[in-house]
């Protein structure tokens, strides 16, 4: 299943004024799947992005820090919603590690899965509640949603039925950024040369890798930038 992951002002994308990646490479012709593409008015725009800029200082804590709603796209790219899902996994396994054995519990290694049932720390932080270090990474859903650059403790459920999410890019960036020291990674997608990888073709952790290079890129640039990451699946 396809995502893509855009930087660009929100007013820019709840307006329908972009191109995703697919349409940047082949044109306009390009069959859209997934939802629908946005198509509001300039004054429903302006009502949600004053409402939630409110409701995060409101409900949310965060600071009182303008982003960009003014520019171009800072960088568009596709993304897969399963490298989203195993490394929001390999986070949850840092605090909520599989185990082995009656009495004297031994950590099992983590593992890339094919069933997502069997990511049982993740399952723990999201349908249990469990506590995380990695809360604007995992706490999110895997099409949909923002990160903002605002700093905020912890992210905000904007609607609860459908799940949509807002978080800080600004600690999302910091999460990922311990994680790459767990994983070994020095450099993200953005800085990697023509031809390179994130990870060699046989690394049992090449979907993480592959998923912590793609979105460290995105935060990084949405820091960097002050624009929104949207998730658009």
């Amino acid at each position: 299943m396809g995502l893509d992951i855009l930087i660009m002002p929100l007013s820019r994308y709840l307006s329908g004024r972009f191109q995703s990646p697919l349409e940047q490479a082949l044109g306009s012709a390009v069959e859209r799947v997934g939802s629908a593409k946005p198509s509001n008015d300039a004054a429903t725009v302006a009502e949600h992005v004053a409402g939630l800029k409110e409701r995060l200082l409101r409900e949310a804590g965060a600071e009182d820090a303008p982003w960009d709603e003014a520019s171009e796209p800072a960088w568009t790219g596709q993304y897969h919603y399963r490298a989203y899902t195993d490394l929001r996994a390999f986070a949850a396994h840092q605090d909520h590690p599989r185990t082995k054995g009656w009495f004297s519990k031994e950590i099992v290694p983590f593992r890339e899965e094919e069933d997502v049932s069997r990511y049982q720390g993740l399952l723990a932080v999201l349908n249990k509640g469990k506590s995380t270090s990695f809360p604007h990474l995992i706490v999110h859903a895997d099409t949909h949603g923002y990160w903002v650059p605002l700093r905020f403790k912890a992210p905000l459920i904007v609607d609860r039925e459908n799940y949509f999410v807002v978080g800080s890019s600004v600690l999302l960036l910091e999460e990922l950024d311990r994680l790459g020291k767990l994983l070994g990674m020095t450099r993200d997608w953005g800085e990697l040369s023509s031809g390179e990888t994130a990870a060699a073709k046989d690394d049992p952790l090449g979907s993480v890798k592959y998923g912590w290079s793609v979105l460290h890129h995105a935060a990084r640039t949405s820091v960097k930038q002050r624009m929104p990451i949207i998730f658009d699946g």
